[in-house]
């Protein structure tokens, strides 16, 4: 089966002639947007990072889905680019954007960094404060992950161990094999723990600092394929049962094909919904293992 595709809505969500198709994938039907957004109240967000389409596309679905719930001004989004260690720097320069004291590339700068690629968040930042939502920092500085995948666990400065830390569960490890080639150890077994890091910490910081029922976590897909990473912590420090959404390319598949696309014989289902979208851009198989925290 395919490995590339990689988790949450897809390419021009929203067209001029109508919605692109959303699929339930656990009972195999077509379904609505409305249906869509009658679910959560948290909806894990996967991507893949740096392209535009994918970002278009998120920033349609969640306006979509907030405005289904007519929650503007009451939703949380919470971003795995944001950093919690740099929460001071992060509050004041979304207060200078929702106060328009800064455009949009000048606040992806001051938030993100000069990377010419992180502008195609600008869609994304734009619907978040069109909607008035409130941002959640999620992440941790690379230098703080760096300890981790450098060190193992034993070398993380306390302050940033999540409470109740927990590695990610075996078939989370198999598959994270899987996108490092296939071998194991010891180096291995600090990056997967980098990895686990980063959903202990963004589940804790959601769960934490959300305001609202309705919540958002957008996170780079392989954190939220197959409800594993952040998924399993989120369900593990909750009472909540997260709604994980796809997106897969649509050349014409049926239902039928796009399930069975979505669908692996060790893990189960990629996610609970899937976004088929129709685009004249092929995905990029080789970003997937780019969300992997080597960090």
């Amino acid at each position: 089966m395919s490995r590339w595709i990689v988790t949450l809505m897809c390419l021009g969500l929203f067209s001029s002639t109508g919605m692109a198709r959303i699929i339930d994938l656990n009972h195999g039907k077509e379904v609505s947007l409305g249906d869509l957004a009658s679910e959560g109240p948290i909806f894990v967000v996967g991507e893949q990072h740096y392209t535009d389409e994918i970002q278009k596309a998120t920033a349609k679905l969640i306006a979509g889905i907030v405005r289904s719930q007519k929650n503007q001004n009451s939703f949380d989004f919470g971003w795995e680019f944001l950093n919690i260690d740099q929460k001071e720097q992060v509050n004041m320069a979304l207060k200078r954007y929702w106060n328009k004291e800064t455009s949009t590339k000048e606040a992806l700068g001051e938030l993100l960094g000069p990377y010419e690629g992180n502008q195609s968040y600008g869609v994304v930042l734009e619907a978040i404060r069109r909607l008035n939502g409130s941002v959640i920092p999620l992440n941790l500085s690379r230098s703080i992950k760096s300890q981790v995948s450098q060190g193992g666990m034993e070398a993380l400065d306390p302050e940033w161990l999540p409470q109740d830390f927990a590695l990610g569960s075996l078939s989370y490890y198999e598959r994270f094999l899987d996108a490092m080639g296939g071998h194991g150890g010891a180096q291995v077994d600090n990056y997967f723990a980098a990895q686990s890091l980063v959903d202990n910490t963004m589940a804790k910081e959601l769960l934490a600092e959300r305001q609202f029922p309705l919540s958002f976590l957008l996170c780079g897909s392989f954190h939220s394929d197959y409800r594993h990473g952040v998924v399993e912590e989120l369900e593990r420090r909750s009472p909540f049962n997260p709604t994980v959404i796809t997106f897969v390319s649509d050349h014409g598949q049926t239902t039928a094909e796009i399930i069975s696309e979505l669908q692996d014989e060790r893990y189960g289902l990629r996610a609970d919904f899937a976004v088929a979208v129709k685009s004249n851009n092929q995905l990029n198989p080789e970003l997937l293992t780019q969300e992997v925290s080597h960090d």
